[in-house]
């Protein structure tokens, strides 16, 4: 990983990326959907089925049926939210080669530009919708994407030198 610089006059810098570490980037992808707070929905109803579900079945009254299905479904919400924040993004970095690629961005004035072995793209800042920050990472999310871009924290740490 490297950086350069450009003239003054049309500052930009380039950082060439090649992301090596899978934890690094299932953690930031975690972070990065925690952060959301309509991922939290899953959880909660999952939680509050399994609650329903168990006092259902203490109760005297309760119908034994209705509260195995609640407890049940509470419990599928639940793991299928442990499966998304565990192991579905370890398994993207597995399963797509892609996001191991050496890759370059350059960030100028004009907007930010990406450049891979099979693809290029170019972006104006207007499309820039998001950007996320932890001790990590620094995450792009453009208006036009469903994807994240993201760069190690310490390739920036590198380019403020």
């Amino acid at each position: 990983m490297h950086n350069e610089v450009s003239d003054p006059m049309h500052p930009r810098v380039i950082l060439h990326i090649q992301l090596t570490e899978a934890v690094e980037v299932a953690r930031a992808l975690r972070w990065q959907f925690l952060r959301n707070r309509r991922s939290l929905v899953i959880p909660i109803v999952g939680l509050v089925l399994v609650v329903c579900g168990v006092i259902v079945l203490t109760s005297s009254g309760g119908s034994p049926g209705a509260g195995l299905g609640m407890l049940g479904v509470g419990a599928y919400f639940l793991l299928l939210f442990a499966f998304v924040i565990w192991r579905a993004p370890t398994r993207s970095w597995r399963r797509t080669p892609a996001i191991r690629e050496p890759r370059t961005m350059t960030f100028s004035d004009e907007g930010i530009e990406g450049q891979t072995a099979l693809s290029e793209s170019r972006s104006q800042w207007g499309l820039l919708k998001e950007s996320y920050e932890n001790d990590a990472f620094f995450m792009l999310r453009l208006a036009s994407r469903k994807s994240l871009s993201d760069c190690a924290k310490a390739v920036h740490r590198f380019t403020r030198r």
